[in-house]
C-alpha cells in the first residue's frame, strides 16, 4: 500500500485554510497513487464495523523508496477514509464505498 506523508504547517484557528490544504495534499496524494495520506498527527481515520469514524495513531518505519512503511496501527482489512476527511470527524456513523483493496506489500 502507498502511503503519503503530507508535511503541512496548520495555523491555529484557520479552520477554513487547514482544511484546504489537507485536501489539496489528498489530492496530490492521490494522484501520485497513494491510498492514504498522512498528516503531521500521525493519524489515519478508519471506518469501524459499526461504520463509526475513529482515528488511529500510526507508529511509521523506513522509507523504501517513495513509500513509507507503517509499523502499527492499521492492519489487514481496515476501511481507512482517503477522500472527503474534510467532512467526517471520529464517532460520526458514514456511508462509503471501497475505491480500492490494498493488495499487500
Amino acid at each position: 500500500m502507498r502511503i503519503a506523508l503530507a508535511q503541512i504547517n496548520t495555523t491555529v484557528g484557520d479552520i477554513a485554510g487547514n482544511v484546504r490544504k489537507i485536501v489539496d495534499y489528498a489530492t496530490r496524494a492521490k494522484d501520485q497513487g497513494a491510498r492514504v495520506a498522512v498528516y503531521p498527527e500521525l493519524s489515519a481515520l478508519v471506518v469501524d464495523a459499526q461504520h463509526k469514524v475513529e482515528r488511529r495513531p500510526l507508529q511509521t518505519g523506513p522509507n523504501i523508496g517513495t513509500d513509507i512503511v507503517v509499523n502499527s496501527g492499521l492492519h489487514e482489512g481496515d476501511r481507512v477514509i482517503v477522500e472527503g476527511i474534510q467532512k467526517v470527524r471520529p464517532g460520526i456513523v458514514v456511508n462509503y464505498t471501497v475505491l480500492a483493496a490494498a493488495t499487500g506489500g
